[in-house]
């Protein structure tokens, strides 16, 4: 069983998707139309190794007039913990994201299926989207991370939480951010580390990434 460490050092992504089936659509109180039915994946992914520690996926389907929570799938491959799970799951919070926060992310124009959700804090954080939140911290902020970061040992998250003010999930969230806007170059799956890319790099690098 892994230790609490382990656990810290996990990035939280929770993504909407397509899923096959039957096509319907429900009405919103926001007066928005939700196509059904669609998936919620719940991910933690450990950042140090790159290993997928625990998933989480759901399915919503429309019936009897509502939308309706109809299957959840959870794995680890390093074994599911039971007390983790009652502290730091809701089993509530896909049916929240589909009733509450799709709807407020399509009156805000925004695609629901290429917007990070909330992976925390429910209720509360269905009914408090940033939308946005892609541009909250800026390349600046997440290249002095990334020098930390590099200088750093295992005990990297702990070091950088303490000097923000955060939690090391959320240091862990900003590398793994870092990564994806091209300013931490990527590593392969069970290595840490990488490379501080330079501005041009990174200028470049998204140039040519094909628009979410």
């Amino acid at each position: 069983m892994q230790d609490a460490d382990f656990w810290n050092e996990c990035s939280k992504s929770s993504t909407l998707k397509r899923i096959r089936g039957p096509k319907s659509t429900w009405i919103a109180p926001n007066g928005e139309t939700v196509t059904l039915p669609v998936g919620v994946d719940l991910v933690w992914r450990h950042e140090p190794t790159g290993v997928v520690a625990f998933k989480a996926s759901a399915e919503v389907v429309l019936l009897d007039g509502a939308p309706r929570l109809t299957q959840m799938t959870v794995s680890s491959p390093v074994g599911l913990v039971p007390p983790m799970l009652q502290a730091a799951f809701r089993w509530q919070s896909p049916l929240d994201v589909v009733t509450i926060t799709v709807p407020a992310l399509l009156k805000a124009g925004v695609d629901p299926f290429a917007f990070p959700l909330p992976t925390d804090g429910f209720p509360q954080a269905a009914m408090a989207v940033n939308i946005n939140d892609k541009t909250r911290l800026s390349d600046a902020f997440l290249e002095s991370v990334v020098k930390t970061y590099l200088a750093g040992g295992r005990g990297y998250a702990k070091n950088i939480a303490a000097t923000h003010g955060v939690s090391q999930r959320t240091v862990v969230s900003w590398i793994q951010k870092a990564r994806e806007r091209g300013i931490l170059s990527k590593t392969k799956p069970g290595s840490r580390g990488g490379e501080l890319m330079s501005p041009q790099t990174t200028n470049r690098r998204r140039a040519t990434q094909k628009p979410a």
